[in-house]
């Protein structure tokens, strides 16, 4: 190996989302800074996962729309038919716009950042080697994020599977699929398939789908992939895949029922993630990891080598593009302080969310199973999004806005919706949480007729 090491002020591992904020806001502050990373720059969310996704399902939406739902404005067609390769040259058109590798190369080149491409790994807790390369640094930040988790299925690995990686590459389209999990990405690629009048069956470990959203939410977003076509099957266990000439057969239990077998062309693996650290060597660096194999880290970013911080999905924190952008800076600003004192905590208690199906279901602060747990007393505020003038004219008929404030003093607490421009609305009342409102800083305001928006002002 070569023995000469080349220094730097800070170390960044990992071109994602939260690495990329960090490299830039620390280089911003004339640090020498080395961004290291093995893949594409930007990471997983504009190359493979958030932008890719929305714009495959933009694609199915509004193929979805022309065929079912444009002769109620009184616009005709002879027939509807959709181009899935043409689907996927939109979608790569979209990722390379935003995410472009040189774009992405020039602009860290302008802000006096160096990229290393390779694996990094570490020699210690101040060096870092990248083949035969060595990298050393005062502070390193680890923002390597994370890997699909692949359960231990019989046949899965024979069989074949895909994953969200492999969803948004593949250029043809399956004729029936199986999606294993029930969470945002399995249910995003469930409504995707089936606006496509793909036959897609849902197999779900848990009690319901989207288990982190408001229940009464989470079961109107299962009963729109119903109304799509889904087969949803809870509280089930994938027992074994099985390849069968160009099939692949699913053997699953749903409680302690009989045993199923359904016969599908793809199989997708979408249950959850796991930290990307197998080939850091981070136990060279002293670096602890927590119960669940992600980086342990303070409420500073800081791990168990205070000089090392970690960022983003790595951390097992909300795994969130907005969250990952706000780590960098935080970890950033914190390299950056002068003294421990001026070091800033994280605060992750207002973030919202958004799941991008046929509706957008959406969500920020509490829900009410949350309050009663935190034996917090609370109001429940319903709006159904149909009535609004904007939804009658949008022919968005269904959907529901629910608002938990606090007894005592009106205070937002949460917001969750499933609807039409969803993820829009739910921003307002994020900044109500933030600012201590209380509803009725909301309803009073004058709203402009006829929006989404104007859900909130409904409320009582």
């Amino acid at each position: 190996m070569n023995k000469e090491v080349k220094k730097y002020d800070v170390i960044v591992i990992g071109g994602g989302a939260a690495g990329l904020e960090a490299a830039f806001t620390i280089s911003n502050a004339r640090k020498k800074v080395c961004l290291i990373e093995v893949s594409k720059l930007g990471g997983e969310c504009p190359n493979w996962a958030c932008i890719p996704s929305k714009a495959m399902a933009k694609c199915a939406r509004s193929y979805y729309f022309a065929k079912h739902k444009m002769n109620n404005f009184g616009v005709y067609t002879e027939s509807v038919t959709f181009n899935y390769k043409k689907i996927m040259s939109h979608k790569s058109a979209v990722v390379e716009a935003i995410a472009g590798t040189n774009r992405m190369e020039k602009l860290l080149s302008t802000a006096r950042v160096d990229v290393v491409k390779g694996r990094a790994q570490f020699v210690d807790d101040k060096t870092v080697a990248v083949g035969k390369k060595l990298f050393s640094a005062g502070k390193i930040v680890i923002a390597t994020g994370t890997e699909s988790f692949i359960p231990p299925i019989t046949g899965l690995q024979k069989a074949g599977y895909l994953t969200f990686r492999d969803a948004v590459t593949k250029t043809s389209a399956p004729k029936s699929i199986t999606i294993v999990g029930g969470g945002p990405v399995a249910c995003e690629f469930a409504s995707f398939y089936a606006m496509l009048g793909i036959k897609v069956t849902m197999i779900e470990i848990a009690k319901g789908i989207l288990q982190f959203e408001d229940s009464e939410i989470s079961a109107l977003a299962a009963n729109d992939l119903k109304e799509l076509g889904v087969d949803i099957f809870l509280n089930t266990k994938v027992l074994s895949v099985q390849k069968r000439g160009h099939k692949k057969i699913v053997t699953f239990q749903e409680g302690k029922k009989n045993r199923k077998n359904v016969s599908v062309e793809e199989i997708l693996i979408a249950v959850g993630k796991r930290a990307n650290t197998a080939e850091l060597n981070i136990e060279k660096a002293g670096v602890k990891l927590d119960k669940r194999g992600f980086v342990a880290v303070n409420e500073k970013l800081q791990t168990s080598k205070k000089h090392i911080f970690a960022v983003g999905d790595i951390t097992g924190a909300m795994q969130l593009t907005g969250v990952a952008h706000y780590h960098g800076a935080l970890a950033s600003q914190n390299i950056l302080a002068k003294s421990a004192q001026l070091m800033k905590k994280f605060d992750l208690s207002i973030v919202p969310s958004v799941v991008f199906l046929k509706q957008e279901v959406a969500a920020v602060g509490i829900d009410s199973e949350t309050a009663k747990k935190n034996k917090i007393k609370f109001d429940i505020h319903k709006f159904p999004i149909g009535y609004l003038g904007r939804a009658v004219t949008d022919g968005e008929r269904s959907g529901l806005l629910k608002i938990i404030t606090e007894k005592k003093t009106g205070r937002l607490l949460g917001g969750h919706m499933i609807g039409a421009r969803a993820g829009e609305v739910i921003h307002e009342i994020a900044l109500g949480i933030k600012l201590n409102a209380k509803l009725s800083d909301l309803t009073e305001m004058v709203y402009a007729f006829p929006t989404y928006s104007e859900a909130i002002s409904a409320l009582e």
